[in-house]
């Protein structure tokens, strides 16, 4: 198990950050719209993939990677944000939403997480499709994908897309 802080860690001044003025849109992006829409006591960050709750209208389901965002779901007063399952993942949209919280005059405190185990995150990663990926020459991940090879005919395996193809004489996922 990773070691993170126990409480999510809050940016409320963006001049102290690298992102600076462009700090709020980034956290605005990947807040889900119910921390806005709906009235609620708390907000609890869970380790959980379940696509079954309610998505964030603010995915970008245009790209093939990185797209999806954690769902959410109103619990008596408590707002449950459900997020792919990984310690660091879990801190990380933790500290996202109550530094959104705090750059829009609200309460950051009302943020807390529960860490998944090493089990749930490795279950997780074991289910998510990996194993089905025909061994290849080159793996890309994200970035500069659109460079080399054409977007269209990503294969979706649920928590990620992939696709593989002859690049020359290699083969690349």
């Amino acid at each position: 198990m990773i070691t993170v802080p126990e409480a999510p860690m809050v940016l409320d001044d963006p001049s102290q950050h690298t992102m600076a003025d462009s700090l709020l849109k980034y956290v605005a992006t990947r807040t889900h719209e119910f921390v806005d829409e709906l009235p609620y006591d708390s907000i609890h960050i869970l380790g959980l993939y379940d696509r079954g709750k309610a998505a964030s209208q603010k995915e970008k389901r245009d790209k093939p990677e990185n797209w999806q965002r954690p769902t959410a779901e109103l619990v008596s007063g408590e707002l449950r944000i459900s997020c792919f399952p990984g310690q660091a993942y879990v801190f990380h949209y933790a500290s996202l939403i109550a530094t959104y919280l705090a750059l829009t005059d609200r309460d950051p405190t009302r943020v807390h997480f529960t860490l998944p185990s090493d089990e749930v995150c490795e279950t997780a990663i074991n289910e998510a499709g990996y194993s089905t990926i025909e061994p290849t020459d080159v793996v890309i991940i994200s970035s500069g994908v659109s460079h080399l090879a054409s977007l269209k005919n990503f294969r979706d395996y649920g928590s990620f897309q992939a696709k593989q193809e002859m690049l020359g004489a290699r083969s690349v996922t």
